[in-house]
């Protein structure tokens, strides 16, 4: 136990790379005065990129997850209905609307296929920001531990709620049309339809 205390704590004391911020600031002033300059497919693939090497610099050095470890994808997956709008523009894949019938969060995500993520360079921000900060065991013990989210991030936030208000007058669907949030298997059903 002393030594996963101070993994965490080393995770938590350690600076904030200046080359990251830069990116996350340039990010929030496109934002926040230059969003009409991008589609929103470029704004979300910058976001996602952000993401992604946040990651890779700060959270994955402290974390065990790797590649066909899939305890997180048997958990509640909350997508914002504009993200997922946007996904089936990148996955090919239909957005379930209207009523739904009740899922249980504990099965497997509709993406996960063999142990693995059939849509990784696509998964949803708050995927792409998890992470387990503590042991596996935890994970497949299903108990509460140290983790990474979208949530323990004050920058990606605001990016996040930025990026909401811009998209929501700028999409084809209209995403006050549909509820705000949804778990990611009431989104997409489990099993692919191909487009009409």
């Amino acid at each position: 136990m002393g030594n996963l205390n101070k993994k965490i704590a080393a995770f938590k004391t350690q600076p904030f790379p200046a080359n990251i911020k830069n990116r996350l600031e340039r990010l929030q002033n496109t934002l926040a005065t230059d969003c009409n300059s991008y589609s929103h497919l470029e704004l979300f693939a910058e976001i996602y990129g952000a993401a992604d090497e946040f990651m890779e610099t700060l959270v994955y050095p402290f974390s065990p997850c790797a590649k066909g470890c899939d305890y997180c994808c048997h958990v509640p997956v909350e997508v914002t209905a504009i993200e997922a709008i946007i996904m089936t523009e990148m996955i090919d894949r239909n957005l379930q609307v209207g009523s739904v019938p009740p899922v249980n969060l504990r099965d497997p995500c509709p993406f996960l296929k063999n142990n693995e993520c059939s849509i990784y360079a696509n998964r949803p921000l708050v995927c792409r920001m998890f992470a387990t900060l503590d042991t596996v065991e935890a994970c497949i013990e299903d108990r509460e531990h140290a983790m990474h989210s979208i949530k323990s991030n004050d920058f990606f936030l605001k990016i996040v709620m930025m990026w909401l208000v811009y998209n929501s007058s700028n999409l084809t669907i209209s995403a006050t049309l549909l509820p705000t949030v949804r778990d990611i298997r009431e989104w997409f059903h489990s099993t692919p339809h191909e487009r009409p």
